[in-house]
């Protein structure tokens, strides 16, 4: 029966978060996550953003982007704030100048992030527009 006990659905947030990450929330959040309110925790990846109840390890509240899809996150934390960078992909036609142990290398890429603000006491994980691009 779909929704109950043992079949969450397919638009659980469990159940969304490990389809489009291929990762469980609760080690995404003890791995990289951000510490906030109420025994929870902020982690992001692939593209999603959850607050994760760290004793049970399920998402509460779940916010993503299908164009961030398969690129990195990371949270960061700054006073009452967790700060979350995702990778946005290469900007097309870009040149760099990329530094490596060996030598360095002009590219034609360029790596480019949305940053977004998640107060650590909001109990929702807000689907705004990025802050920074």
């Amino acid at each position: 029966m779909p929704g109950s006990a043992t079949d969450p659905g397919a638009d659980a947030p469990l159940v969304r978060w490990i389809r489009a990450t291929q990762r469980h929330p609760h080690e995404a959040a003890i791995a990289g996550g951000i510490a906030a309110e109420a025994g929870a925790a902020i982690a992001a990846s692939h593209g999603l953003v959850a607050r994760v109840d760290l004793a049970s390890g399920r998402p509460h509240d779940l916010h993503g982007e299908k164009r961030l899809s398969m690129l990195p996150c990371e949270v960061g934390r700054t006073g009452r704030d967790a700060w979350v960078a995702c990778a946005l992909g290469a900007k097309p036609g870009s040149r760099i100048l990329s530094l490596s142990w060996r030598a360095s290398l002009e590219t034609e890429a360029q790596e480019q992030f949305a940053v977004h603000r998640h107060p650590l006491d909001d109990e929702r994980v807000a689907g705004e527009p990025p802050v920074a691009l």
